[in-house]
């Protein structure tokens, strides 16, 4: 599991603030300086009787960064290494605002997905390197048997015992 630090970067974090309005940013603060709250406290508070679909938002001012922005992305870097990204995941929750979590996770995913792919792309040239390097350089003392796509080299048929033989 990767930290907040790991996985939010510097851009992404800046816009997870900048969608939070005065009020929810303090209270983001809030709950990620707090003890994170018991499981079940948390599914009650999430029961069907106490959930709000879409609280109301009020349109705000983007025309300067309030202090509490500044000191959230100071907190989040700060202890962002301490912090998995669940426990920032249901913080936003807890405030309100499922759907920055919803997409921070989404670009968390991709991120990882990308990079999953990036290493698998440069694992398959690896071995096509290998593979080639193998076919132009085959030393001259391997043969390859047909039957069961093995080789073996001559020196090791002179040692050979067929009671040790395993067959795959």
């Amino acid at each position: 599991m990767h930290t907040v630090a790991e996985d939010i970067g510097p851009h992404q974090l800046e816009r997870l603030v900048e969608l939070l309005t005065v009020r929810e940013c303090e209270d983001l603060i809030f709950a990620l300086s707090q003890p994170e709250e018991s499981i079940f406290k948390h599914l009650d508070r999430l029961s069907a009787e106490r959930n709000q679909l879409f609280p109301s938002r009020r349109r705000r001012s983007t025309n300067h960064q309030p202090p509490c922005h500044s000191a959230l992305k100071d907190w989040l870097q700060i202890h962002g290494e301490q912090i998995y990204y669940d426990r920032l995941s249901r913080a936003l929750q807890q405030i309100g605002r499922t759907d920055i979590a919803i997409e921070v996770g989404k670009n968390i995913n991709q991120d990882k997905t990308l990079a999953i792919q990036r290493y698998v792309e440069g694992y398959h040239e690896l071995v096509n390197q290998m593979a080639s390097n193998i076919e132009t350089h085959q030393p001259e003392d391997l043969q390859f048997t047909e039957k069961k796509d093995t080789c073996t080299s001559l020196h090791q048929r002179h040692f050979y015992n067929p009671s040790l033989h395993i067959s795959i």
